[in-house]
């Protein structure tokens, strides 16, 4: 076969073979959405109680009634929204968060792992 066909029939094929890469990682992620769309749904509700928690204390403290938040649950709060504000708008990134804690049961993987995400997020919103 002439050298310069086979190139091109190389190049369609390693085309194919990514489009087909590509096909299968949609469908798993089709199907793992379908699979944890009630853990992604019940991590989304803790999330919301974990905030309301902590605004409620913050609330409780301007109107004087109780401490001040530690720095530790202020920037627990700011990491709660992120997450709440991530699953929203990116559920791909949580479903394979949270596909992840659902099958491993780690939850300190989980939260390195949404750290992870959210400074990628955060350098790639910045550049």
């Amino acid at each position: 076969m002439d050298p310069k066909i086979k190139a091109i029939k190389e190049g369609e094929l390693a085309a194919l073979k990514r489009q087909q890469e590509d096909e299968h990682r949609k469908d798993r992620e089709k199907k793992l959405a379908k699979r944890y769309h009630h853990v992604r749904f019940f991590e989304r509700v803790k999330i919301d109680r974990s905030i309301g928690k902590l605004e409620k204390k913050a609330r409780a403290h301007a109107d004087g009634d109780g401490p001040a938040l530690t720095s530790e649950e202020q920037s627990r709060l700011e990491q709660l929204k992120e997450d709440l504000e991530a699953s929203a708008t990116r559920p791909g990134m949580m479903q394979n968060l949270l596909a992840v804690a659902a099958l491993t049961h780690q939850q300190h993987r989980m939260q390195s792992l949404c750290a992870h995400h959210r400074r990628c997020i955060a350098s790639s919103c910045s550049t």
